[in-house]
């Protein structure tokens, strides 16, 4: 069985994918193929290059993925279908590759960055916020010492940043 996910290793669609194996009792003979957009996992799906995508439909402070809803009312909907729902507790970390002080821009996806608004308010005022794709785009341009990303805790182990 192949599944299609928003990439790359270590984010919240990934995390997802492996609760849904296994409480599904899946756990077993799967693979996961990265993509760069939910787009992308849907037009695996319709190409049948995977068996099952999974994407992000909604945050709960956020509200509604917008590229989410746009697939699921896209001319493709009817060759995709809704068979399950895994609710993943977000769990997020401010990761940088300096010191605390040095920190004069913050990357993330735009979900992280809302989420995390307070913090930057009370700690971090001042510094640029500048929101980006991915988590894992934002990962990339935080070892930069002076740009820290906001990432999911379990997506640390994949980048060698200091939180």
């Amino acid at each position: 069985m192949e599944i299609g996910i928003l990439g790359p290793e270590g984010t919240f669609s990934e995390t997802a994918a492996m609760l849904w194996l296994k409480e599904g009792g899946r756990i077993e003979n799967f693979a996961i193929k990265y993509y760069e957009t939910i787009f992308d996992v849907s037009e695996s799906i319709v190409k049948k290059e995977v068996n099952y995508g999974i994407v992000p439909i909604e945050n709960s402070l956020e509200g509604s993925v917008g590229d989410t809803l746009d697939v699921l009312s896209s001319e493709n909907a009817d060759e995709m279908q809704i068979v399950g729902e895994v609710l993943v507790p977000i769990r997020i970390c401010l990761l940088f590759n300096g010191s605390f002080p040095e920190i004069k821009k913050i990357v993330s996806h735009h979900h992280a960055l809302a989420q995390c608004k307070q913090f930057i308010r009370e700690r971090l005022k001042g510094v640029a916020l500048k929101s980006v794709d991915s988590t894992a785009s934002a990962a990339k341009l935080a070892a930069h010492q002076t740009i820290a990303a906001w990432l999911p805790q379990n997506q640390r182990r994949c980048t060698g940043l200091i939180y």
